[in-house]
């Protein structure tokens, strides 16, 4: 990068490369990491199949696997829209059976589609997905782990504080029951001396601790067809936890965590289980699962990604209708609903089913889609980065818990981003007065991190970016609160900012994903947005109340409310700023809360609050040094930054 150059105008200053000259048209890659957590919803539970049940296990459609859903706001699925607001969650048609929910894999897909439709006129794209061989699909198995040692507690009466469930076993004994889990609630109601026949068959609801549908799960069992719909695992677990001093994380990186149940109802199905991509196994005295639906198993490959979709060509600057539709075709049938062929016949669908998530290798293997750079900004290229979770696989192939999660704790993971404060909690080492020159905020620092997944997914999205390549990081689960789970927010915005993109787009529902990945395509044809409007605004000392006529605040304000109504693609960081006098920790606080009222005053001017985020720097960056009044006064301020624009960080110059 030239030296005085920064953000677009950097980019554009790159020569490209001699034996890759810039194509007319920008280019695209959505690369979908497509773990098999991604086949949930909003909230984690994964439903794929539910409903769709053989006939001797249909009475678990009032439990484990419903047939309904309500679907979510701006969500049209894909097959069958329902009735007043209710969807099947799986299609039959000819012996198939398709994923009909709102999963997480059909909302990015449906607002892949959109972008496509959108922009395929003036915009070539591919599209990539994790590199494995589908064998199949698997029967899968919601499970659920008991509140403490007593086991599972049946009922009628639900206790405020106490969490339940539907009973699979409910009215086990009636005659309409289906066979199947007759015969599985009978065995274990004659193993179960607390929880009788009479007490299993007549309680509506089973008060559990923890579901593999939580959103920090985010799980099923996938067993092959073929073993009973409700298995009571239980006994000597061996070894009683999964970390230290029991196994290592070497144990971890070489897949040998493995915890065992020593007894099951129906006898012969005590299972091993090992981690999720989300960092969890089921340790516990008991635990129930209960079939659902069906999924997929597959250990992708670490260091690659497949080509769903190969880059399109030559459309030119006015292509027509049937080249368009043309050039739609394998996009639609890549992206159609998830299947289960009866026939296994390996359709050719995306499908939600990569065990690990070896984020870096996809990177690797989008980012060669594009050829041999460095490419210039204009015509641009970009990479849309879409992901449910953290890193879990590095490039030789071993596994890492992600960080924040529970095994991310357990095996000490840690990991630093400059200018944030620490939270041991989650694993975040405290950096928030480490902001050596030239770097960003939120970028990682690879010194305090531990993580080799991580570590390699940030290297790669940094090689993209250094032949020109942006990186656009769409969130979907973990990452997309920032106060539910900081560390994986923090993750994937140090990842968008590796990829020179400043921030990740929280898609926390299908209208904010659909809305994540159109703004960015119109980004990315447009090549370069106009500067930004300049200016900060500033407060008395020891407050954080705007005052409209200070230093022409309201101006300011009313400004840069004028420029994001204008160009809704961009996002605003507002970075609270305090004087030198104070502890550090009360001016981080203060700083923020400066921040925040520039947020509010924003968002009452019609800026939505998901376009904007409030950081503080505290007293950590000082616009005028010494400490004179005049200089305090200069540092009390709230400069509202554009990542995405051509302009530079927040000035203290007068607007007209």
């Amino acid at each position: 990068m030239l030296a005085g150059l920064t953000g677009l105008a950097a980019l554009c200053a790159i020569p490209g490369h001699a034996a890759d000259a810039p194509a007319d048209r920008p280019q695209v890659v959505f690369a979908i990491s497509n773990s098999e957590s991604m086949d949930g919803d909003l909230t984690g539970a994964i439903m794929t199949g539910s409903g769709m049940l053989p006939d001797n296990l249909s009475s678990l459609y009032a439990s484990s696997s419903p047939q309904r859903y309500k679907v979510p706001d701006a969500f049209t699925p894909p097959l069958d829209p329902g009735q007043q607001g209710v969807a099947p969650y799986t299609v039959a048609r000819q012996g198939v059976l398709y994923d009909n929910s709102a999963s997480r894999l059909n909302i990015a897909k449906a607002g892949i589609l959109s972008a496509l439709h959108n922009y395929i006129d003036s915009v070539d794209f591919a599209l990539a997905t994790y590199k494995g061989t589908d064998t199949g699909a698997y029967d899968t198995w919601v499970y659920y782990l008991p509140s403490d040692a007593k086991g599972f507690v049946f009922t009628n009466d639900r206790l405020p504080g106490k969490r339940y469930v539907a009973n699979p076993c409910y009215q086990y004994q009636a005659a309409n029951a289906s066979k199947l889990v007759a015969a599985n609630c009978r065995s274990i109601a004659l193993n179960d001396g607390a929880n009788g026949p009479q007490l299993l068959d007549g309680s509506r609801y089973m008060q559990i601790g923890i579901s593999s549908d939580d959103e920090n799960v985010n799980d099923v069992l996938y067993h092959r067809p073929g073993i009973p719909g409700l298995i009571d695992n239980f006994g000597r677990i061996v070894p009683p936890t999964p970390y230290p001093p029991n196994y290592t994380i070497k144990d971890y990186n070489k897949n040998k965590v493995k915890l065992s149940y020593d007894r099951s109802v129906p006898v012969g199905y005590a299972f091993t289980v090992t981690p999720t991509n989300a960092g969890y196994i089921p340790y516990s005295p008991r635990a129930l699962f209960v079939q659902r639906g069906f999924g997929y198993v597959v250990n992708a490959a670490p260091d690659t990604a497949a080509t769903t979709v190969p880059m399109t060509s030559g459309l030119g600057a006015h292509p027509g209708t049937a080249q368009i539709d043309q050039a739609l075709a394998p996009f639609a049938a890549a992206l159609a609903p998830e299947t289960n062929d009866a026939n296994n016949s390996r359709t050719p669908e995306v499908k939600a089913m990569a065990v690990q998530a070896p984020l870096a290798g996809l990177v690797k293997g989008a980012g060669a889609l594009f050829g041999k750079g460095p490419f210039s900004a204009c015509p641009g290229r970009a990479l849309i980065l879409v992901t449910d979770g953290l890193p879990t696989e590095d490039l030789s192939g071993d596994y890492w818990p992600p960080l924040g999660s529970a095994a991310g704790q357990g095996y000490a993971m840690h990991a630093g981003f400059y200018g944030r404060a620490g939270d041991p909690a989650y694993g975040i080492v405290d950096e928030g007065s480490n902001a050596p020159s030239g770097t960003i905020a939120g970028q990682l620092d690879l010194a305090s991190t531990n993580d080799q997944a991580l570590i390699d997914t940030i290297e790669q999205i940094r090689q993209l970016r250094q032949a020109g390549v942006r990186t656009f990081v769409v969130g979907m689960g973990a990452g997309v609160d920032e106060k539910a789970n900081p560390a994986a927010y923090a993750v994937l915005n140090a990842m968008a900012i590796a990829g020179g993109t400043a921030h990740e787009y929280p898609a926390d529902s299908a209208a904010a994903f659909t809305g994540a990945v159109n703004a960015i395509a119109a980004r990315i044809k447009e090549c370069e947005l106009p500067p930004a409007p300049l200016g900060s605004v500033y407060f008395p000392y020891d407050r954080y109340v705007i005052l409209p006529m200070y230093r022409n605040n309201r101006a300011h304000i009313l400004a840069n409310a004028r420029y994001m109504r204008a160009h809704p693609q961009v996002h605003a960081v507002l970075q609270g700023n305090c004087d030198a006098r104070g502890s550090r920790e009360y001016n981080l606080a203060l700083g923020q809360k400066r921040a925040e009222v520039v947020m509010k005053a924003l968002e009452k001017l019609g800026i939505a609050a998901s376009r904007m985020e409030a950081v503080s720097f505290g007293k950590e960056h000082p616009r005028a040094e010494g400490s004179t009044r005049a200089a305090w006064a200069e540092n009390r301020r709230t400069d509202v930054y554009y990542p995405d624009s051509a302009g530079s960080a927040a000035q203290p110059v007068p607007l007209n």
